[in-house]
């Protein structure tokens, strides 16, 4: 019998190829979408799974993001049994033969690099590294670390964000005009000290150790790379979706720059996201709805700092209805009591049907706070929502709808204010809570199952979960 031979796994020519032969301690892969940085991160850790003892983690803000379909879990489910990889899907672990192993990790809360404060990786990866804050990715630097024979790197995947820590890291390889990427800087190396919270950058190791000999004492420069991608040069993806690119070309103008043309300055200005003229429609009374869902965004502030929202949103025959919003500064025991109100009145207006869910910030304090919420308005079974990713993207959805003219209004009180915030956004001296509870409610409302028939009336008990 004929043994097969084990597949070949390479990259595509250009700068997927650049990327997964780069030298570098640090490399960056960044740029428009579809550029094949998430197939080459996958990729980079093959090399070495012969290496007994070596070590991978590739990172994503939440586990959650990892385990989505056609995410890096189900991606690797490709590529990793054909060098005998076995999985264990529980943990998101690879062990291959040798004793190497890959992994997938979270860092949700800026908290949770503690949980790697003993780990030895030897390949530390980071995929959509702009979902992470600085300090997150300087501190794992510290666990890169290897005695298995490989040297200790890092590499890192992620989209442009004008606003991220990211884009003042690679500056250098960015036009600070145009905010393309300069292509003869592309995958040069330079070499940094970090000296403090300072990075010093030099164009030669030599370079570096003589100006910084404080710090070469103890250790050589760190050198660094970033490769920019283009969903040009993922020739493998357009042979297998023709129409990807059709999609990305009808994006709105600065997704389109982002996501099509790479570009890193590129920013959403007030009137980018909600203009005037999508936020016209109004109705004098809100239909019997198919879905139903009231969003808050919750603030402790009496006197100043951010307000207190909770946008009640409605669904019928694919037009969405804003039907209400709650909208104040109140003391946290204020507050609840608002909220408790508020879940009363939408009871009795539309029985058990609606669905409550709460913004619930980061850290121990989103968490207590939580908690008081669960308990003050268990009867209505709330749901919380954790953000994973920037403000501007989870108003997206509901902004295309606006621009669709898919929005009707429900006349009140609170129309001009919620529309003048809407349309400011994102504006510094406006506030965000209106809009940030407008896009929670209307993520979550499409995510209901469409539900038939008569709406139960305002005697339904409101016990155990719906």
């Amino acid at each position: 019998m004929t043994t097969a031979a084990p597949p070949t796994i390479k990259p595509q020519v250009g700068p997927q190829e650049m990327f997964l032969g780069c030298p570098a301690d640090i490399a960056i892969y960044g740029g428009a979408a579809g550029g094949g940085k998430s197939w080459a991160l996958l990729m980079e850790p093959l090399r070495h799974v012969h290496r007994p003892g070596f070590t991978c983690t590739i990172f994503r803000k939440t586990t959650q993001q990892a385990r989505k379909q056609g995410a890096n879990w189900h991606q690797s489910m490709q590529l990793y049994p054909t060098l005998g990889g076995q999985p264990k899907e529980y943990i998101l672990k690879w062990e291959f033969p040798s004793g190497a192993s890959i992994q997938f990790g979270g860092l949700e809360h800026e908290s949770s690099v503690t949980n790697y404060q003993t780990a030895e990786i030897c390949l530390i990866a980071f995929d959509e590294l702009t979902d992470f804050s600085e300090r997150q990715f300087w501190f794992m630097l510290s666990r890169n670390r290897s005695t298995c024979g490989v040297r200790p790197y890092v590499r890192a995947a992620c989209n442009p964000d004008a606003d991220s820590w990211v884009a003042n890291l690679i500056s250098w390889w960015i036009d600070q005009d145009t905010g393309y990427p300069i292509s003869e800087r592309a995958g040069v190396i330079r070499w940094l000290y970090r000296d403090g919270d300072s990075l010093h950058w030099f164009d030669t190791k030599e370079q570096a150790m003589a100006k910084m000999p404080h710090l070469a004492a103890y250790a050589p420069p760190k050198s660094f790379t970033f490769i920019p991608a283009k969903v040009e040069d993922n020739a493998a993806l357009l042979a297998a979706d023709p129409g990807y690119m059709a999609n990305l070309m009808a994006l709105p103008l600065v997704d389109r720059e982002r996501l099509l043309k790479g570009n890193w300055k590129i920013r959403l200005q007030a009137g980018d996201v909600f203009r005037r003229e999508w936020l016209s429609q109004f109705v004098d009374v809100c239909p019997q709805p198919m879905r139903v869902v009231r969003a808050w965004d919750k603030a402790g502030s009496v006197t100043d700092g951010d307000f207190s929202v909770g946008v009640l949103m409605v669904e019928k025959n694919n037009l969405y209805y804003v039907a209400d919003v709650v909208h104040g500064r109140w003391s946290p025991m204020e507050r609840n009591r608002v909220m408790l109100a508020t879940a009363e009145t939408d009871a009795t207006r539309f029985g058990s049907r609606v669905r409550l869910w709460i913004e619930q910030e980061p850290g121990n304090g989103g968490k207590e706070s939580a908690q008081v919420s669960a308990r003050e308005l268990r009867k209505f079974s709330p749901r919380f929502d954790k953000p994973t990713t920037a403000k501007e993207t989870r108003a997206l959805p509901f902004s295309a709808q606006c621009d669709a003219g898919n929005v009707q209004i429900v006349r009140g009180g609170w129309n001009q204010t919620w529309i003048d915030e809407l349309c400011h956004f994102p504006s510094e001296g406006w506030h965000d809570d209106q809009v940030d509870a407008t896009s929670l409610a209307f993520n979550k409302l499409i995510k209901m199952p469409s539900s038939s028939g008569s709406l139960p009336s305002s005697s339904t008990r409101f016990g155990g979960r719906r």
